[in-house]
């Protein structure tokens, strides 16, 4: 099976994910991804921040290391993602 292709940066507490645009998005490969980066080591307790093929920011949702949903940031930036993120506690 074809997966998502995507860079990661972990700042502060926050994992922020760039999907790449090869093979299936972010969006729909979203449970491989918070897999690989559980498996990474990167979560704990962080939240994960991800911009999508159209550039917007929003949130994929985890709950004890599973992917359980997404909240729409609509950031058009990682900075303000992580200002939205902040003033909603997911």
């Amino acid at each position: 099976m074809t997966r998502a292709t995507y860079s990661y940066t972990v700042t502060g507490a926050f994992v922020l994910v760039v999907d790449q645009d090869s093979g299936p998005s972010v969006t729909n490969d979203a449970e491989n991804v918070i897999e690989d980066l559980s498996r990474a080591g990167v979560l704990a307790g962080r939240r994960v921040l991800y911009r999508d093929t159209d550039g917007r920011w929003d949130e994929l949702l985890v709950r004890d290391g599973a992917f359980v949903g997404f909240i729409a940031l609509g950031a058009a930036s990682p900075a303000g993602a992580v200002a939205k993120a902040e003033g909603h506690h997911g």
